[in-house]
């Protein structure tokens, strides 16, 4: 499903944490001609920052691109204590499921994530992808106030408008670093929230994870780690229920019509109670002002082909 490419691709900054859903979202944004891939920022979350960045060094040389920069950034979250290791969590040891067991040849560019923001914004404005915790991103915009304006839309993967996956009120991204997510949130970019309420309709058939698997080197390496982050939902959790989360931060960017938006206002509870780190979402006669949208349906067949398509186009 490729709709036409603009005259310009738009530029863009992902910031990430790789991660298994993460490899994919980097796999699209690189495979699409509406994307002009700026650069990679690193940041602790799925696995710490020392896990995190060789694996997008890993994730960009199999996709043919190692020299698109990567920045590593923040260790740890602005105010609380780091989330307890989850170097065993569904992403394996590794984060990637073992998958891509060599040493990156590239190596991190010497800029702190949020100061890699910063430039790549004050040279002509981004859009900034966030598929992690929101860390790098809040402490580039305290930073560099002059980013006011520069960059032109936030998509992120976060939140729940139900149930969550680390608490029954609170996503992984958000629960991380609830403070930063709150600062972001309220720092006035558009922002374009894919909560897992949508995420969670992010899936892959059998069929289709056949399908990537023979469509060449890359998408054989992706089907394999989804393959194991799938045993590993089994494993962990009784059922292979393993939606890619964070394509759906990239698929607006590719094929923006796979997904149906809704007008909403987003806040963070940053305090000490059961619901810390919730994302509140208002819609409807229920905002007072609003500062996002925010993924409510996926058209889950155009999503497959869409990330198929791409992911098969870099051999």
């Amino acid at each position: 499903m490729n709709e036409p490419a603009p005259a310009t691709p738009t530029r863009v900054v992902i910031d990430t944490d790789p991660g298994i859903d993460d490899a994919a979202a980097i796999l699209l944004a690189v495979a699409s001609p509406r994307i002009e891939l700026v650069g990679l920022t690193t940041v602790a979350g799925n696995s710490p920052l020392s896990v995190t960045t060789p694996n997008a060094l890993r994730l960009l040389e199999l996709a043919g691109v190692p020299s698109v920069p990567v920045a590593a950034g923040a260790d740890r979250p602005l105010v609380q204590p780091p989330p307890t290791d989850r170097s065993a969590s569904v992403h394996g040891e590794d984060g990637l499921g073992g998958v891509l067991a060599f040493a990156p040849a590239a190596r991190p560019v010497p800029r702190h994530a949020a100061d890699f923001i910063a430039d790549a914004a004050l040279e002509s404005t981004i859009t900034l992808v966030a598929i992690a915790p929101l860390t790098n991103v809040a402490l580039a915009l305290a930073l560099h106030p002059e980013l006011e304006g520069r960059i032109d839309r936030l998509l992120v993967m976060g939140g729940a408008r139900r149930e969550g996956n680390m608490t029954p009120a609170a996503e992984f991204n958000i629960w991380a670093d609830p403070e930063a997510a709150a600062r972001v949130f309220g720092a006035g970019i558009p922002l374009t929230l894919l909560p897992l309420d949508i995420t969670h309709q992010a899936l892959l058939t059998e069929a289709e994870l056949h399908r990537m698997a023979g469509s060449g080197k890359v998408g054989s390496a992706l089907a394999e780690m989804v393959a194991f982050y799938e045993h590993r939902h089994l494993h962990d959790y009784g059922d292979s229920f393993a939606p890619l989360h964070d394509v759906l931060a990239v698929l607006p960017l590719v094929a923006e019509s796979a997904i149906t938006f809704e007008d909403a206002e987003i806040s963070v509870d940053c305090g000490a109670s059961v619901s810390r780190g919730a994302t509140l979402v208002a819609t409807g006669g229920r905002m007072a002002s609003p500062n996002a949208v925010v993924g409510v349906e996926l058209d889950r067949e155009a999503f497959a082909e869409t990330l198929l398509e791409h992911v098969a186009s870099l051999g």
